[in-house]
């Protein structure tokens, strides 16, 4: 009886495993891109390292995601803000299927990043991958004084250049460090059912590859539902545990 409790527990903690690995999205209905941020309560929130970048308009502070079959949403707020400078962002699709691919590095560990604080002092150690981006701005309508914060996005589909996809005044809070987006997933290839997205952020973008800050700092996939994949993990799982029990049994 003991071997088949512990047996069902690692199913159980590996089941709870695979679930964690995934941002969950919630009813995608209750979100409207209009700079009130309350509707994002219950979201996943991936908090990103203070000081990673030397700029504190172009530090990340946290990011929610979610997606439905139509579009990927955003919350994004950063440490800082320059009102004399623009702030430029990459939402990275790692996993897209169309568009333009455009070079990205990053370090999946901080002593990697930081080879006076590690052991790699010939700063080698980043993944290197190509992907489809949208190119996302906040900038200001007004220059004097700086005022009336929007956020816009483009995407270049590798065939004629890149095209303003979003461009809104309401989705940004009056300080300019926050602000929500919703960028289709057609663009990418991923619109439907069942298509999970595999999202970087990456700011400070013309900054130098150790001081760009991505968020979150690995890529995470963001679930729009039960995909074959998961189904068939969750069956191979029923099916084994269901053999392991008639055999512990004996």
């Amino acid at each position: 009886m003991a071997k088949i409790k512990i047996f069902f527990g690692t199913v159980i903690c590996l089941l709870l495993f695979n679930t964690m690995a995934y941002a969950t999205p919630g009813n995608l209905k209750e979100i409207s891109i209009d700079g009130n941020f309350n509707d994002w309560k219950g979201y996943p929130m991936i908090k990103d390292d203070i000081g990673d970048t030397p700029k504190p308009h172009e530090d990340i502070e946290f990011v929610q995601c979610a997606a439905d079959n139509n579009d990927l949403y955003l919350h994004i707020k950063r440490v800082g803000e320059d009102k004399y400078t623009y702030w430029n962002l990459k939402a990275v699709i790692v996993n897209g299927r169309k568009g333009a691919l455009f070079d990205h590095k990053y370090y999946p560990n901080k002593s990697d990043r930081y080879p006076n604080q590690g052991t790699n002092p010939d700063n080698t150690k980043y993944v290197s991958f190509k992907a489809p981006q949208y190119d996302i701005t906040v900038y200001y309508k007004d220059d004097y004084p700086k005022s009336n914060f929007y956020v816009k996005a483009s995407f270049d589909d590798g065939k004629h250049g890149s095209t303003v996809i979003f461009d809104n005044v309401a989705g940004v809070s009056k300080d300019g460090k926050e602000f929500e987006i919703k960028l289709p997933l057609h663009y990418v290839g991923l619109n439907g059912a069942n298509r999970d997205v595999k999202l970087m952020l990456k700011s400070g973008v013309f900054e130098p590859l150790t001081n760009v800050d991505w968020a979150p700092e690995k890529p995470i996939t963001i679930t729009k539902g039960t995909n074959a994949w998961e189904i068939f993990i969750g069956a191979s799982f029923i099916f084994i545990s269901f053999l392991a029990y008639k055999k512990l049994k004996k």
